[in-house]
């Protein structure tokens, strides 16, 4: 069967809750909002700018993100041949800090999650995770995530892990290289 735009993929809440369980069949997608502009590889970019924080985000088509749990938080939801990009900004509860929120989070989701790779350093946080999903696919997740003034800033890459290296990667390194914290 040929792979177009429909995508059987399940998004998961990692950090600040960036994904949600949910099954998107088919990107009926609008074209992002903004400016276009290039990356270095030559992926047109978006951006999604606050007083903040500056992401640049690959223009590719917009996800209906309406039934996914606080939907209202998701700022950012684009996907393109089975990868999907997500910006979601979130308060952290004031007697929280942002390590032991990433904690929680991961202990959360409990066997499911394989952990790659987590890093918190100051006000960022990374994590690197394969989600074992109920119909057997693994779902790779790489999420950072930037903490100002107690909102969570939180971008990531989604895809299934056998292919996420080829349709995320390349992409992934340019948006994460170009945030700028103001």
């Amino acid at each position: 069967m040929k792979k177009k735009i429909v995508i059987s993929l399940i998004v998961i809440i990692l950090l600040a809750g960036i994904g949600a369980a949910g099954f998107f069949l088919m990107n009926k997608g609008k074209g992002a909002n903004g400016t276009s502009k290039t990356f270095a590889n030559g992926q047109v970019y978006e951006v999604f700018e606050t007083d903040a924080i500056k992401i640049k985000y690959p223009k590719w088509l917009a996800m209906d993100v309406s039934k996914l749990p606080n939907a209202d938080a998701i700022k950012v939801a684009v996907s393109s041949q089975g990868c999907s990009f997500f910006v979601k900004q979130t308060e952290l509860p004031a007697t929280s800090t942002l390590q032991l929120y990433t904690d929680q989070v991961i202990q959360n989701f409990g066997s499911n999650l394989h952990v790659n790779e987590t890093e918190v350093i100051g006000n960022q946080a990374h994590l690197d995770a394969d989600i074992e999903m109920g119909t057997g696919a693994i779902v790779k997740n790489v999420s950072n995530v930037y903490l100002i003034d107690h909102t969570l800033y939180s971008m990531a890459f989604i895809a299934e892990k056998a292919n996420f290296s080829k349709l995320c990667q390349r992409t992934l390194r340019e948006v994460a290289g170009n945030v700028e914290v103001k």
